[in-house]
């Protein structure tokens, strides 16, 4: 299986149009996720951060968001009214997932072991179809790899559309590593440095891996370098002799909408249809 992380759009004015294109939609490709990365604060002056840690904290949403406004059954321990949910691609649009309360009270709520996702056929503001499907793809925050067939529900259960950032959401940033050094253009030695998409857990990060979720720099010793990341602008001022970054942000990441997609044979055509919200 094959995985690609890449930016398909950025929001402006809440608005948003994208489209599979035709080469894809005669791939065995899917979407498995659409989210947002929410623009933010960069910290102001020199920064330091250990290997692996986050240079700076923005938060990720679901590109659309749901409150349930009534309890239902359907799923393990069966979801309360007020309940958040977020949307998954699905085979009809959208489909809206969360987490039954017992397990979401256990840990954090993208770690549930199972999640409920719904769908409105009809459009009438009530979701009348769902399934169970498991925890997050390749544990991935606000990534459900819906799979199964929804099932008809024994009534419908109202539902109220919220803005994306009043649904379930994830700490997202970038973090840095080092692989070995290697020579750089006068040939001394010079520090090979990686920058990366990453979820911000409760207790660490998640890296996103694949295509357009990171990037490499080559610094030699003495020499600053300005990095741009999906949108951001980050100055590198040096490594500090306990082997931490010396690093600035001059610019965070901009609102901007990012999609995984998985590539498999067993996997059918991928959506081809246009959203427009």
């Amino acid at each position: 299986m094959t995985i690609r992380v890449f930016g398909i759009a950025a929001l402006a004015g809440g608005a948003l149009i994208a489209a599979a294109s035709p080469s894809l939609a005669q791939s065995q490709t899917q979407s498995i996720s659409t989210f947002v990365i929410l623009s933010g604060e960069a910290p102001t002056g020199e920064q330091t951060a250990r290997r692996f840690a986050p240079l700076w904290r923005q938060t990720a949403v679901g590109m659309e968001a749901a409150r349930l406004e009534e309890k239902t059954a359907t799923g393990a321990d069966g979801l309360p009214a007020g309940t958040p949910m977020f949307a998954v691609r699905s085979s009809r649009g959208w489909a809206y997932c969360a987490a039954p309360p017992v397990q979401a009270e256990k840990t954090e709520w993208w770690r549930a072991k199972a999640f409920t996702c719904f769908e409105d056929h009809d459009g009438d503001g009530a979701f009348d179809h769902a399934a169970v499907a498991d925890k997050p793809f390749l544990d991935s925050p606000l990534t459900i790899y819906l799979d199964r067939e929804v099932e008809p529900l024994p009534r419908p259960v109202r539902y109220a559309r919220v803005p994306r950032q009043d649904g379930p959401a994830m700490g997202f940033g970038v973090n840095w590593g080092r692989h070995p050094d290697q020579p750089g253009p006068d040939g001394a030695p010079a520090a090979h440095l990686v920058f990366q998409s990453v979820f911000l857990r409760g207790d660490g990060v998640e890296t996103i891996v694949g295509k357009g979720s990171n990037t490499h720099l080559l610094l030699s010793p003495g020499q600053t370098a300005q990095v741009k990341f999906n949108g951001a602008l980050i100055t590198v001022l040096g490594i500090t002799p306990g082997g931490d970054l010396r690093y600035r942000v001059d610019k965070p990441l901009p609102t901007q909408v990012m999609t995984l997609e998985a590539t498999h044979p067993s996997l059918p055509p991928p959506l081809t249809q246009i959203y427009a919200r």
